[in-house]
């Protein structure tokens, strides 16, 4: 099962007020007026392709994630923003290009401005249970562990209404690959399928899987393990005509996602330890 995405073109608007470093990320608008968001890549970070990596991948086990799409950003508009930065942050270089600009392409999710957080996991837990998608939820313990993201917590989970429906989204996956934004931990960590003990992940979140929710995320990592070599081919292929990558990183991010992609069920099996609300243990032992 492949997954499209369109290349669209539109306007960078405004940034998010939380301005600071990596943390800054654009608002934009296609033509038709909608709405997307958008991380950068500082130099020699890969940020924005880990969005897309991430969102792809999620794609594929039916993740909860918002729409996704590429953005082609004109000269002018990058040109107009690269002012705007340097204006109010002295010193900032903007991220991935330099002037003279080309046409910039960087991948983005739709953005959904009246979407909320839970503020802790009494509130997340309320949130989850009036929700339309709360079995996807527990996706991201399979997929966050696959990619090694260990940059989850209540801010990277939004709520939103649409269609009467309250609906639960994934979001924020600029820091796959165990935090190392420049990918330098991508020969080094590939086996590294330990519980997250990050300061960037809330414990807390692996207190919300009691015994019914263990052979869910027990699910997504089977539909992980069956991601085809073509499809994460294609993920690769994607990422370094996009984004310029050489043949040494590709192969590295190649090597990575099939290693991981194998190992991925047997680990979370041995991680059930990992939810401290989980008391029958050997629920994950079922056959695929």
């Amino acid at each position: 099962m492949g997954i499209e995405y369109s290349l669209v073109d539109a306007n960078i608007y405004d940034i998010l007020p939380n301005f600071h470093n990596d943390k800054l990320a654009f608002l934009a608008k296609d033509l038709d007026g909608k709405q997307y968001i958008f991380k950068p890549s500082w130099i020699g970070h890969f940020h924005n392709p880990n969005e897309y990596i991430a969102h792809h991948i999620g794609s594929l086990i039916g993740a909860p994630l918002l729409d996704g799409a590429f953005l082609k950003i004109s000269a002018q508009n990058m040109q107009k923003w690269d002012k705007i930065i340097k204006s109010f942050h002295h010193g900032a270089i903007f991220p991935t290009f330099i002037p003279p600009y080309n046409n910039a392409i960087f991948f983005a999710v739709e953005f959904k401005q009246d979407s909320f957080n839970a503020k802790n996991s009494t509130e997340l837990q309320h949130e989850l249970n009036k929700s339309s998608n709360k079995i996807q939820y527990y996706s991201q313990f399979s997929l966050d562990q696959y990619l090694k993201n260990p940059d989850r917590h209540f801010g990277n989970h939004i709520f939103f209404k649409e269609s009467h429906k309250l609906m639960f989204y994934l979001i924020d996956f600029d820091r796959i690959f165990t935090a190392a934004t420049d990918w330098s931990n991508l020969s080094s960590n590939v086996l590294d399928f330990e519980c997250f003990k990050d300061d960037g992940y809330n414990m807390e979140l692996y207190q919300t899987v009691c015994n019914t929710h263990i052979r869910t995320v027990r699910d997504y990592a089977g539909y992980i393990e069956k991601i085809s070599d073509e499809d994460i081919e294609d993920i690769c292929k994607t990422t370094s005509h996009v984004y310029s990558i050489d043949k040494n990183k590709y192969d590295k991010l190649l090597y990575w996602l099939l290693q991981r992609r194998d190992r991925i069920f047997d680990s979370c099996l041995k991680n059930e330890p990992c939810y401290n609300k989980v008391t029958k243990r050997g629920y994950l032992s079922a056959s695929r």
